[in-house]
């Protein structure tokens, strides 16, 4: 199977022989080398032919010294140095006077845009992460301007989202003050519910069904909202779906299966 390699970042689940790639960002090479079939990643990278107008073309060259020709690259291991060595501010430093100064002129435009994207992003009112103040579920809300598609390529899937309850309809441990609130339908309000959506890999709560009830699930925007009651086992919050175990921790929400029972022995005859 041939496929170009721009697709690479809108295939999932599908993985390659061997990956040839075109100049691009460092980046984007290492997300297509990950895309190999075993654990030894192999990508070949082609100096030959030019970037996607999609791609930096400041990042695109600096990658392309730091690579430089003919050159093997063990992954993960080199990926840190790599890393430093392409985003260094003195990379210009080892090049001559045209060079240089090509390359600064490239750092420059990609400052610029950066800074014209951060004041549109400003503009949009799209929160940065210190404006969040402990409530991430802001990241994944629908802004103008922001494509929904944003939270999957993050987390590298497709995203649900969870909304965890504590014993008693609460939504946080203990605090009274924010227990579940209901219309004079019955119904969940959605809006009080938006600081605490988890958004999780959609393959993490496959086949899992929740705890929604009816009248949960008459609310149009809670539909595709898992709901988790939380019970306390060995001092720990966990919700339990067959064998999958979810288990909220100061981190956020842990995600794991139950291990294998044994099969009882068998009666001696």
């Amino acid at each position: 199977m041939l496929v170009t390699t721009p697709m690479l970042e809108h295939v999932r689940g599908l993985h390659f022989d061997l990956v040839i790639s075109g100049p691009a960002p460092l980046v984007n090479l290492m997300a297509r080398a990950a895309q190999s079939t075993d654990d030894r990643a192999r990508l070949v990278v082609l100096q030959a032919g030019n970037r996607t107008e999609l791609d930096d073309a400041a990042l695109v060259r600096r990658t392309g010294m730091v690579l430089g020709t003919g050159r093997t690259v063990s992954l993960p291991k080199d990926l840190p140095s790599l890393l430093d060595k392409v985003y260094a501010d003195d990379l210009v430093d080892g090049l001559g006077e045209r060079a240089a100064r090509e390359l600064q002129r490239l750092d420059n435009k990609r400052t610029v845009q950066e800074r014209r994207a951060s004041g549109t992003a400003g503009w949009l009112a799209v929160p940065g992460p210190r404006d969040l103040d402990g409530d991430l579920s802001l990241l994944s809300r629908d802004y103008g301007g922001m494509e929904p598609e944003l939270l999957s390529s993050v987390l590298g899937e497709d995203a649900m989202h969870v909304v965890c309850l504590y014993p008693g309809n609460l939504l946080e441990d203990g605090v009274l003050r924010v227990k579940l609130e209901r219309d004079s339908k019955k119904r969940p309000k959605p809006g009080q519910l938006v600081p605490y959506l988890i958004p999780v890999p959609k393959r993490l709560v496959e086949g899992v069904e929740g705890d929604a009830n009816s009248s949960w699930r008459e609310v149009s925007a809670l539909k595709t909202v898992l709901r988790f009651n939380l019970t306390r086992q060995d001092d720990e919050w966990v919700y339990r779906d067959g064998e999958n175990r979810f288990c909220m921790t100061e981190t956020g929400l842990m995600a794991g299966r139950f291990p294998e029972q044994p099969a009882p022995p068998r009666p001696s005859v």
